[in-house]
């Protein structure tokens, strides 16, 4: 039984006795006991930037300004504007494109250094790479833009006991290009790698900047005018950023671009009407090398970065420690076994939480896998469910934490983002897992089966094995491995 059986009977939400990720290194005895070792976590994402400028539409919470893509898809940002009524409120969300990154990535330093501009706290894999480099051990971090890597490193480095290194590796996981250049980058810095955590991927609430739909309580004529204002916007921006452009301060920015697009946005809209623009669905899309964004992203990208570093962390396995892959799935898992003739559900049409469904089932299968290939030569693999966490993108978006404010198991069933990451860190270093893996936790345990009632437990076809070879020998094929 888990040492942490006790804290996880009764939980009383965020903050209660349920461990920490940090606490999991603490108690395991391990605070700078493995200097030398090198462990990469994928998906150390900065988290969203809160801005606040004085637009003259008086926000009814901050702006969120929400992660920057590498390909130059730019920001999206989102805030809740109040008609002044109780019961009236919007969510108008639009996107800033500009032509390259450098330019989205030199305006949000620009917010940062002027003070208008501040980070929210990110996912579980910061925090996940913040408790594992109190071990001592050489972390890299993966993120997708170099401003938010370095970010990200700094604040580590500064608030960590560890006396290891921390380096970045950017990595997009929909870029079997980027996930070969990733891998290269590592090994000409690093010959050994001992733990892999796999946290980044696409989930069912985050979409890229090119996906945004706007939907207005099915106004047709709302949508067109707003789409139009977007536009107009848009080639504005576009048009300042060809003409070289790059040195706009905050201020300028929202004199110039934020505000038109406000003010056009509330001059068509009636004020005591809900408008919602959905942020928590993600879309159909497709990664950069063709393949359905989820199960690319979350499976195809993770599988080919092992496969690339596969003989590393098999030389560098130990008796004392044997390498270890750590896959963060989901009890969305339940939601879909992997649909070997239908992956891109071209057949069946596309449904974001079954295909949320399938990648997450991905995950666990490819962890089956690594066991039963690798176990007997000394890398082992688990996969987990962190848990319940609130992220900064579900506390921005209307009617997600509304639905279960009042919902007293629920409340409690959630976590901090610092719990959250617990689970992780608890199968990349306990001594509990040593020399061994095959297997889904949750909790800082093994996980059981579903019983059809509750949120923990794992659904039937989990541990199926022929599929999870099945699936194996199918993406060896699909990122051009076999």
């Amino acid at each position: 039984m888990s040492r942490y059986a006790a804290a996880h009977a009764k939980p009383e939400g965020e903050g209660d006795s349920r461990p920490s990720a940090l606490q999991i290194v603490q108690d395991e005895g391990l605070v700078n006991r493995f200097i030398g070792k090198v462990m990469i976590v994928t998906g150390c994402s900065a988290g969203d930037f809160q801005l606040n400028l004085p637009i003259h539409c008086e926000p009814q919470q901050p702006v969120l300004v929400t992660r920057s893509y590498s390909s130059g898809y730019g920001c999206l940002l989102a805030w809740h504007i109040s008609d002044g009524l109780k019961s009236a409120r919007a969510l108008l969300s639009f996107i800033c494109l500009a032509c390259t990154q450098n330019h989205v990535l030199s305006i949000c330093q620009a917010m940062l250094h002027s003070g208008c501009c501040g980070p929210v706290a990110g996912g579980i894999g910061i925090e996940t790479a913040r408790a594992l480099h109190a071990t001592g051990a050489d972390i890299f971090v993966t993120l997708r833009d170099q401003n938010k890597g370095e970010a990200v490193v700094e604040d580590i480095r500064s608030k960590s006991q560890g006396k290891g290194k921390v380096e970045l590796l950017l990595l997009e996981l929909d870029s079997f290009k980027s996930v070969r250049a990733a891998a290269e980058g590592f090994l000409r810095r690093s010959k050994t790698l001992n733990v892999i955590v796999n946290n980044a991927g696409m989930t069912a609430t985050e979409q890229t900047a090119w996906h945004i739909h706007f939907g207005y309580e099915h106004d047709e004529q709302l949508s067109a005018e707003i789409d139009q204002s977007h536009r107009s916007v848009q080639s504005r921006w576009e048009t300042r950023t060809r003409d070289g452009c790059t040195g706009t301060m905050p201020n300028q920015i929202a004199e110039c671009y934020l505000q038109p697009f406000v003010a056009a946005v509330l001059a068509i809209t009636n004020p005591f009407k809900s408008c919602v623009a959905s942020i928590m669905s993600c879309p159909e899309g497709r990664t950069q090398d063709g393949f359905e964004t989820q199960f690319g992203t979350c499976h195809l990208g993770h599988f080919l970065l092992f496969e690339l570093l596969k003989p590393t962390l098999l030389a560098s396995s130990t008796p004392g420690f044997n390498s270890r892959v750590v896959s963060v799935s989901s009890l969305g898992h339940r939601a879909s076994p992997v649909l070997f003739d239908d992956l891109d559900f071209k057949k069946s049409g596309y449904q974001p939480g079954k295909a949320y469904g399938q990648a997450k089932t991905a995950n666990i299968w490819f962890a089956l896998e690594i066991e039963r290939r690798y176990g007997p030569h000394g890398l082992h693999a688990t996969t987990l469910h962190p848990g319940g966490i609130w992220t900064p993108l579900q506390k921005f978006t209307p009617g997600v934490k509304e639905q279960y404010k009042d919902n007293a198991p629920v409340q409690k069933y959630m976590k901090s983002v610092e719990q959250g990451a617990a689970t992780s860190v608890y199968a990349a270093v306990s001594k509990d897992w040593e020399g061994r893996g095959g297997k889904y936790l949750e909790n800082c345990a093994e996980s059981v089966a579903h019983d059809g009632s509750g949120m923990d437990g794992y659904a039937p076809h989990a541990y199926d094995a022929a599929a999870a070879q099945r699936l194996w020998d199918l993406s060896l094929k699909l990122v051009g491995q076999a």
